[in-house]
């Protein structure tokens, strides 16, 4: 007890010196200036620790984090501290395809159904959600469930029971622009889907393409199905050579995968360049100035036959929408004809063209599906006058049928990318000019096919390669 009393009267002492010492301090002049004694004894007492929130990091991000350091000095006391900072950098990578699944893949997208929208054709709000025909200016039959089909006005319900089959590459980031390549096989094999275009000399009319045979192989897969005009066709579409493409999975997405093409009807002789233009635009790199005279632009003369040029571009110089988009290109052969062993007003599943029955139009298609947006239309390439002999996208007499006719992806729909963490899938379109030549009547026509899928799965694996090897018309 006693040692806590002296204890406690030495601090009462301390504290009265203390008060004391700052108390003399004055600036009354003529007067001594006593000053406290500032020597202190600095503790070494440690930093406190600070906790820092963790944060989501960005995938290549760079992270600055600030560290606190401290430097006695004796002598006259002091205390610094330092601020310095660690700089850490993530290593970024490309979104996947299929969520827990290496990029490098097989993969397949399914067909599927989706909204209600307007057709090519609609008086109104064409390609715009739609409940009944009369959301869509009034056009008979133009409100229509996808997937669906549109030539030359023509509406076609198109199968839900689409499959493509692609491989993909690994990419690298920051673009995450992966090839892609549809699998074939033999582009010469024996088409089974179309033995009436195999019988010698050709007597049913079938295109130069469609009696060369088909992909023995295929990975773009449509089932046969009906078409409602002339008292009810067959159709069916075979696919003739590999194809190629990418998918992009950047995110935020920077990619520009949307799709245009423009046609002229007129020939451009073997170089595919009309006189004139850039050699870049030539096959071979070399323009022969070898255009033949320009021929009527009617059906039977600049429609007649199936030259042309088709000038394909890539993108709008704008970044598609976020998610992961897909483009890929598959030339096909689209068969439509009289199927005689289909009971009237159908057409039976795994209907073959056959010889002996009428084909009604064959057509070479390199159709390019994207999940971006899709546009073509008919454009005078050579200052002939002419650009079209034929129905075009919707009907010779349609001020419209010319285009562009341009399928939005994107907020404005209907297309779109699949979702980042794959549980919608992507709706993909084509747009394209086709020159059918005389076994067709509706001669030049553009197409519009638009197709919701599923989200893409992997599959058992499947090499391919596949060179594409420029032609014409495209």
């Amino acid at each position: 007890m006693r040692s806590l009393l002296r204890l406690l009267l030495a601090l009462i002492l301390l504290l009265a010196a203390t008060d004391t010492s700052f108390a003399l301090r004055s600036n009354s002049p003529g007067r001594a200036q006593p000053v406290a004694d500032t020597r202190v004894q600095i503790a070494q007492l440690p930093i406190p620790t600070i906790p820092i929130p963790t944060i989501p990091i960005p995938i290549g991000s760079t992270t600055t984090t600030p560290v606190a350091t401290t430097t006695t000095t004796t002598g006259p006391s002091s205390t610094t501290t330092t601020t310095t900072s660690a700089t850490t950098t993530t290593v970024g990578t490309c979104a996947p395809i299929v969520p827990s699944a290496a990029i490098p893949n097989t993969y397949r997208l399914n067909g599927t159904s989706g909204e209600k929208r307007c057709t090519t054709n609609s008086a109104a709000n064409r390609f715009g959600t739609c409940n009944t025909d009369a959301e869509c200016g009034g056009t008979v039959g133009a409100c229509l469930q996808l997937p669906w089909v549109t030539a030359d006005g023509q509406v076609m319900p198109f199968p839900t029971g689409v499959q493509t089959t692609f491989t993909v590459t690994a990419g690298s980031f920051p673009t995450c622009e992966h090839s892609a390549c549809v699998p074939c096989g033999n582009p010469h094999a024996s088409c089974a889907g179309v033995p009436g275009c195999e019988v010698a000399g050709n007597p049913n009319g079938c295109v130069p393409r469609g009696t060369q045979g088909c992909c023995d192989q295929p990975a773009f897969i449509v089932p046969t199905f009906f078409v409602n005009i002339l008292g009810g066709l067959c159709s069916r579409v075979d696919q003739i050579d590999c194809g190629v493409g990418v998918v992009n999975t950047s995110n935020p997405q920077t990619g520009d995968n949307d799709v245009i093409k423009m046609a002229d009807t007129s020939d451009p002789g073997a170089d595919c360049c009309y006189n004139g233009h850039p050699a870049s635009e030539c096959l071979g790199g070399v323009n022969m100035n070898d255009d033949p005279p320009p021929a009527l632009c009617t059906p039977t003369g600049a429609g007649n036959d199936f030259k042309g040029k088709i000038v394909r571009t890539l993108g709008n110089n704008s970044p598609d929408a976020n998610g992961v988009q897909f483009r890929l290109s598959t030339p096909e052969l689209s068969t439509t004809w009289t199927d005689s062993q289909s009971p009237q007003g159908t057409c039976a599943d795994g209907s073959t063209y056959d010889d002996g029955e009428l084909l009604v139009s064959q057509l070479v298609l390199k159709a390019e599906p994207t999940s971006a947006g899709a546009s073509g239309s008919f454009v005078d390439m050579n200052g002939d006058g002419c650009r079209r002999a034929g129905s075009g996208f919707i009907a010779p007499t349609n001020p419209d049928t010319d285009g562009p006719i341009t399928v939005p992806g994107g907020a404005a729909g209907p297309l779109r990318p699949q979702s980042y963490d794959g549980t919608v899938g992507p709706v993909t379109g084509a747009v394209s000019e086709v020159f059918s030549g005389p076994n067709s009547p509706i001669r030049d026509i553009g197409f519009v096919a638009i197709t919701p899928n599923t989200p893409a799965v992997v599959v058992p694996a499947v090499t391919c390669s596949c060179t594409p090897v420029a032609g014409c018309p495209e």
